[in-house]
């Protein structure tokens, strides 16, 4: 049987091993953050990295396993539907999914704030009231600080 000093010892060397491994994580991830910046400050734009990074970005070869996609509609002056594909940092919106050749707008989110906002507040018209709305704010983005986007509830 462990006396009280044996578990006090055990729990103090597991939480020395636990801040350890915190450490390693934090500065893991502020290297990751650092080559990130130095990649963002490289590249003239955004598509040029996207496209070093992903090799293309035409819709059908963004979408694997490790992105998310879907229709969503976009507000910008009125609401427009668009195809919408979320790969690792960066969210794409495509006019539809069949148009592989078009264009796609590009959003960086690592400086990226998202909150859920009100369908008063996203200014829906009323054929939307089941839809959920978000808003994403990119304060270092000056041609678009906000975006307001919105899907159809399950």
């Amino acid at each position: 049987m462990m006396s009280e000093l044996d578990k006090l010892q055990s729990k103090h060397c597991k939480t020395e091993i636990l801040v350890e491994y915190m450490s390693l994580e934090r500065e893991r991830t502020e290297l990751h953050t650092s080559r990130l910046r130095f990649l963002y400050n490289t590249y003239s734009s955004l598509e040029n990295l996207c496209k070093t990074i992903f090799g293309s970005l035409n819709v059908s070869d963004l979408i694997n396993e490790s992105s998310a996609n879907g229709l969503i509609i976009k507000k910008s002056k009125q609401w427009k539907p668009k195809f919408a594909v979320l790969r690792e940092n960066f969210l794409f919106f495509y006019p539809a999914q069949r148009d592989k050749r078009s264009d796609p707008q590009i959003y960086r989110l690592d400086d990226a704030f998202l909150k859920p906002i009100s369908s008063e507040e996203a200014e829906a018209t009323s054929d939307m009231r089941s839809y959920i709305f978000l808003q994403l704010e990119f304060p270092l983005h000056s041609k678009t600080p906000t975006l307001i986007i919105a899907s159809m509830t399950w």
